[in-house]
């Protein structure tokens, strides 16, 4: 895996989560 996929990963999840939580 490369370095910037790594650090996007953690963006998406965090998203989802904020999602998960407003919903």
């Amino acid at each position: 895996m490369e370095e910037g996929d790594r650090e996007a990963i953690p963006e998406i999840f965090e998203g989802s989560l904020k999602k998960l939580t407003m919903s």
